[in-house]
């Protein structure tokens, strides 16, 4: 039989690694805490070094699974027949563990340092206190939640009134990126 249509040593394990860890975390009592220690928790404090490597192997539902492990079957066949298996699988593990760097500098980038920044200018320059903060936050976001427990927290409007304030232009300005990201993808 031709080598292509056979699968070979490191993705067929690959593919019952994943399976078992998923089926583990959606069946047993357990898999919630199998989720929380084990995903990729970035800014939490559940996060762990390992975490790295193991979020590899976490789906969030059956079809997460289905077409990763089909894409791990069609692709990683073929690249494990070209690299072979101890190459194939440090590739596997190399893009894996580099694609939660990218995401972890990211994050850092474009979400955590930025509010950062944005929340220090607030107070120290501005002067604006926190419950003022929080609703600009939360209106920055767009996230009504947010607004939610700003509102429950302070106790009066302030959150909602910043919120108010933020939220049109914050809506316009993604009305606006989306339609230039249009314009120019034509």
């Amino acid at each position: 039989m031709n080598r292509y249509f056979q699968t070979p040593p490191v993705v067929k394990n690959l593919i019952i690694i994943n399976v078992l860890v998923y089926m583990a975390t959606a069946l047993l009592p357990v898999g919630n805490q199998i989720m929380e220690y084990c995903a990729l928790s970035l800014g939490t404090p559940f996060f762990h070094t390992y975490q790295f490597i193991t979020y590899m192997f976490l789906h969030a539902n059956f079809e997460h699974i289905f077409f990763n492990m089909f894409a791990l079957w069609m692709f990683g066949r073929t690249l494990e027949y070209e690299l072979g298996s101890q190459r194939f699988l440090t590739f596997y593990m190399v893009c894996g563990i580099g694609a939660a760097l990218i995401q972890y500098l990211t994050a850092l980038a474009f979400g955590e340092l930025p509010l950062l920044l944005v929340g220090f200018f607030a107070r120290i320059v501005l002067k604006l206190n926190y419950y003022t903060m929080m609703g600009l936050f939360a209106g920055s976001m767009t996230d009504p939640p947010a607004l939610a427990y700003a509102n429950g927290t302070a106790g009066n409007d302030m959150p909602a009134v910043s919120y108010a304030t933020v939220y049109p232009v914050v809506m316009f300005l993604r009305v606006l990126t989306a339609q230039i990201f249009i314009l120019f993808a034509l």
